[in-house]
């Protein structure tokens, strides 16, 4: 027989024929889920290692394995991201990767005490990079109902030698959102003006079209300015399209935070009745702005677009300058 008269028939049995058309068939969706999630996960993975290698840190291999409980000396972080409960990094690696940004010659990792709380101050940049990481990989995945299967633990073990150490990512699922209570206060045209600041920008002067980064003034918190003049640390509940709900918390004494260009991301009137009763764990809700509002020394001065850069929140400012 000429080789080109050679069919797929011929050369293949019909078991072999069958298995081929069910590779080349449509997954079922509980193994296209899961695909999709190991691949993002080796996506993470290769990430982190990336990461490591620009710092200079020697290591071999970073791969994942599925269950892994966090080490007993770890640093554990909590990111903003809902579906990723906790971000455990073992302290002899942190160590080695605190070291190796600040020029160290780390060619084997050693220290094993615990941080301190300078050392966990520096290593959220990182987690808050892996954290960036798992959404942008894993979001698709996460959000779908069917993601349930692989909710638990898993570990990046980054191999040096024969040595390994652990990152530990703890996947959950967001619990439904508790019913926010009504809020105690109603907006009006006339009373005492209530703003939400999300944060602050570092700057001399702002610059239309420049992007700043915008130090936040807590995590899920904001800063309730009553009147212009009387702040209050608050809590953020939720958010949507029309306005964003806070829980009041306890005064802020200092001052000095709300110096320079602050970002107003809500505001709305109380009357004379809903101001005198506003006491810690008071609700407010106050209407959203459909652009972030700067202001400095109580003054509005430029607007601007808040966005999301490699993890942190910048604001790209488009009218008005200072």
């Amino acid at each position: 027989m000429a080789a080109a008269d050679v069919t797929v028939k011929e050369l293949l049995t019909q078991e072999e024929i069958t298995a081929l058309l069910e590779l080349s068939a449509p997954q079922s969706a509980e193994r296209s889920s899961a695909a999709l999630f190991n691949a993002g996960l080796s996506k993470v993975a290769k990430g982190v290692g990336y990461y490591l290698q620009r710092l200079g840190l020697q290591f071999d291999a970073v791969t994942v394995q599925r269950d892994s409980s966090a080490p007993a000396n770890s640093y554990r972080y909590e990111p903003d991201y809902p579906y990723l409960g906790s971000l455990s990094i073992e302290n002899t690696l942190a160590l080695g990767i605190i070291a190796a940004r600040f020029g160290a010659k780390a060619e084997e990792l050693s220290l094993t005490r615990a941080l301190t709380s300078l050392e966990q101050n520096l290593m959220e940049d990182l987690c808050k990079e892996i954290s960036y990481m798992v959404e942008k990989e894993l979001d698709d995945y996460l959000v779908k109902d069917d993601a349930m299967g692989n909710r638990g633990d898993y570990g990046l073990r980054v191999a040096q030698g024969e040595l390994e150490y652990t990152v530990q990512l703890s996947f959950t699922h967001p619990q439904p959102e508790a019913d926010i209570p009504e809020p105690a206060v109603i907006a009006v045209s006339e009373g005492t003006k209530v703003e939400a600041l999300l944060g602050s920008v570092a700057a001399e002067r702002l610059q239309e079209g420049m992007v700043y980064a915008v130090h936040l003034f807590g995590k899920n918190s904001a800063v309730l300015l009553l009147d212009g003049s009387l702040p209050y640390r608050a809590k953020h509940l939720h958010t949507d399209a029309q306005r964003h709900t806070f829980v009041l918390q306890e005064a802020i004494a200092d001052k000095a935070l709300l110096e320079g260009y602050c970002l107003c991301i809500a505001a709305s009137i109380l009357d004379d009745a809903a101001f005198l009763a506003l006491d810690h764990g008071t609700v407010v809700a106050l209407n959203a702005h459909d652009e972030v509002e700067i202001h400095k020394n109580g003054k509005l001065t430029a607007k601007g677009k808040l966005f999301l850069f490699e993890g942190d929140i910048r604001v790209r400012i488009y009218n008005g300058k200072s």
